[in-house]
């Protein structure tokens, strides 16, 4: 198979990585901010842990649905029209959150699927497919700025949620501010329309007229060929490692170390900040690290650690120790995100990225969708279990995929 047909040129020859990178660093911002802003938002209109936990669950759903069907469709309808779509339905949500009087319009923001931790589903699958057309040598390297530059953004978002703070010291209404909030979040949307319609025909998929044996029932129900099993192994995993992530998910992270240690919305703003740039950075560490021992121990390897640390947070004292716990978990949690992503590019057919990475994200993305209203029912009855519960079916995951998947090599 013809290695060369998932582009139309060279992507790293066009400015498509560059506006591929502006749309990932727009998003991540609104997605940080919101992520930390959101539960407390839900909160003034009278949520309590269990309902922000079930909201967040519905907003995964959302994400599901919509994920599914974006990123089935990219490569027939075209790449560029579902990425603009995504951010149509990102400024949509934007605005239903910044106008919302009680929970309908709430409720129908989440199901739209475009905010945290559902919304990053709309754009990673049909994103990573474009990326993944860059040679091989390059690809780790591109996935790992890719990560670099929506962890930085992120924490920008993080720190920008502390405006609400600001705004109120000066004597704004919080709740106007946490709207004035929302209503950026749509403005970002609208620049990712823009740049999304901006996008050259480079980015598209060119059939792969190679296949043997005719379309399998795994292509037609996912846009999968012969990497269907790798694939569909691959996201059963990560519906279990999503499942522990999202049981501590930020918003809830926020809501317990509010609830627990009383830190306002500023200073959690500064810590999820720090989270952010420390995870910005160890995903360009990544890249030399795979290099020497491959792209699997590096996702495995990083990862456990940095469960044994979220497990041990609960039994801190104060808030002091529990955040070196969450900023050391931070420089190790997310190399496996840049990792994983130049894995998966590289074992399946040109053809298949956009569908590839569609499978894994919403088997990331079935996992999430449970796991807030768990984690907001077990940390009603207190944090000890959830933490570990978290932290243990991570560790399983690692070990059943460095199992699975070590004696498994690139091919492309």
């Amino acid at each position: 198979m013809a290695v060369s047909s998932g582009a139309r040129l060279p992507l790293e020859d066009t400015k498509d990585t560059a506006r591929l990178l502006t749309l990932r660093s727009l998003r991540a911002f609104g997605f940080g901010f919101l992520a930390v802003l959101l539960a407390l938002y839900l909160e003034r209109f009278g949520f309590g842990p269990v309902q922000i936990g079930l909201y967040l669950s519905l907003a995964t759903l959302g994400g599901i649905g919509t994920n599914f069907a974006f990123s089935r469709l990219a490569d027939r309808y075209g790449r560029r029209r579902v990425l603009a779509l995504a951010a149509i339905l990102y400024t949509l949500s934007g605005i239903l959150l910044a106008i919302a009087q009680g929970p309908v319009l709430l409720l129908l923001a989440a199901v739209i699927g475009a905010v945290p931790p559902g919304g990053n589903g709309l754009f990673s699958a049909v994103e990573q497919a474009m990326l993944g057309g860059h040679a091989a040598a390059k690809r780790m390297r591109i996935f790992a700025i890719y990560g670099f530059l929506g962890s930085g953004a992120m924490a920008a978002g993080s720190l920008a949620a502390g405006l609400p703070d600001v705004l109120a010291a000066h004597g704004w209404p919080l709740m106007a501010a946490f709207r004035v909030m929302m209503g950026l979040y749509a403005v970002l949307g609208l620049t990712m329309v823009v740049i999304a319609s901006s996008l050259s025909p480079a980015v598209e998929a060119v059939p792969n007229h190679e296949d043997e044996g005719g379309e399998s029932p795994a292509r037609s129900l996912f846009g999968l060929g012969r990497s269907h099993r790798l694939m569909v192994q691959m996201a059963t995993l990560f519906v279990f490692d999503a499942f522990g992530s999202a049981l501590v998910t930020t918003s809830l992270l926020v809501y317990w170390l509010h609830a627990h240690f009383g830190l306002s919305a500023g200073h959690l703003a500064l810590l999820f900040a720090g989270t952010q740039v420390l995870a910005a950075i160890s995903m360009l560490l990544a890249v030399p690290l795979a290099r020497r021992i491959g792209l699997i121990n590096t996702a495995v390897w990083t990862h456990i650690p940095s469960s044994l640390f979220l497990m041990a947070v609960p039994f801190m004292p104060s808030a002091g120790p529990a955040i070196i716990l969450l900023l050391a978990r931070a420089l190790l949690v997310q190399m496996d995100v840049p990792t994983n992503d130049a894995y998966i590019a590289s074992v399946v057919d040109p053809d298949e990225r956009a569908a590839a990475a569609g499978v894994t994200t919403m088997g990331y993305q079935t996992g999430q969708l449970a796991g807030p209203a768990v984690g907001g029912l077990t940390l009603a009855a207190g944090a000890v279990g959830t933490f570990f519960l978290a932290g243990g079916i991570k560790i399983a995951y690692d070990l059943t995929l460095w199992q699975l998947f070590r004696h498994v090599p690139p091919r492309t």
